[in-house]
């Protein structure tokens, strides 16, 4: 078995040594390093030619002709790896040494699993101190694991890219969420409690939430309700449906093509039919808040005895609908 490790790059160069470090100090070296730099305009292209030079394994250096924005470079860079598993990479992290090999391991014992997420430290801007873990902020939040997304701690079989690839054309998501969705989707993603790495928090990360925070904060119950109050929700459930297209589109057309080669079809005909109910619940939440209040109070008790809300948050989403 061979590995890969995909890494972007961005104006990366106060970090990104220390994350090209961290690769060599793995007890299980890569097989390859590909990175794909999208127009970087401080040292990171002399970093890492520097790096090729002396690196153990292979280093093969992408540059981009113009920008083409983290999700696209991730796509890119995923496309021209030729390991059979592959690790995608921030440049700002920082890997401890069992990474590789442990999460080689998980996949070697678990041949139907196509994508491995692991747990990450939470650290501060000079890797030197291990805060809380990425996961365990997730289930401090009351989150299930399904909602721990990060791209950077992801690990994917080669086969998994014929599902991937290619990204869609939406602003609605990141690589990382399409990527976790679609192995959560089709049931052949293992999240792995070990922290497996530095996560480094510092003024320039893209992530800003309670999940990645380097101190522990409480977010379900008044900072969802300061954060997200009772307004008008529609424009996001609409998004969400469009979202939800874009899963079904992709499923429907790989179990067309590759004939439950690599997944259980079951498995990709139960997630399609799972979302296409999520859409006629929300579609029919769409049209619920559409009436006035007093109108509507009817028709949610209606919906809420009759199962409607398990496809949300229960109770809390029907009082919700009631005073919005």
């Amino acid at each position: 078995m061979t590995i890969s490790i995909a890494m972007t790059t961005y104006n990366g160069s106060k970090y990104l040594q220390e994350q090209l470090d961290s690769f060599v100090r793995q007890t299980r070296q890569p097989d390859e390093l590909v990175v794909c730099d999208d127009c970087s305009t401080d040292d990171t292209i002399d970093i890492l030619n520097r790096f090729k030079k002396y690196a153990p394994f292979s280093v093969r250096i992408f540059s981009n002709e113009s920008n083409i924005g983290y999700s696209k470079n991730f796509e890119k860079a995923l496309s021209l790896c030729s390991g059979d598993i592959v690790f995608l990479s921030d440049q700002d992290d920082v890997w401890l040494e069992e990474k590789l090999y442990s999460v080689e391991t998980a996949f070697n014992n678990n041949p139907d699993i196509m994508l491995i997420i692991n747990d990450s430290f939470v650290s501060d801007e000079y890797c030197k101190e291990r805060l809380h873990s990425k996961l365990s902020n997730s289930k401090f939040n009351g989150l299930s694991e399904d909602a721990y997304i990060a791209g950077c701690a992801t690990a994917i079989r080669s086969e998994f890219l014929k599902l991937v690839l290619p990204f869609p054309n939406s602003k609605l998501f990141s690589h990382d969420l399409w990527i976790n969705k679609l192995a959560i989707l089709s049931a052949v993603r293992m999240v792995l409690p070990q922290q497996m790495q530095l996560y480094r928090r510092h003024a320039c990360n893209v992530t800003k939430s309670s999940v990645a925070a380097n101190k522990r904060v409480y977010f379900p119950m008044l900072l969802a309700l300061k954060t997200f109050g009772l307004k008008d929700c529609r424009h996001g459930w609409c998004e969400q449906i469009l979202l939800n297209n874009l899963f079904i589109e992709r499923l429907e057309k790989f179990d067309s093509i590759e004939n439950s080669v690599i997944f259980s079809s079951a498995n990709l005909c139960y997630a399609v039919s799972e979302l296409n109910k999520k859409n006629v619940a929300i579609t029919a939440r769409i049209d619920l808040i559409r009436y006035p209040r007093y109108l509507r109070v009817y028709r949610i008790l209606f919906l809420f005895f009759n199962g409607f809300y398990v496809q949300f948050n229960g109770w809390k989403s029907a009082v919700k609908d009631v005073f919005r």
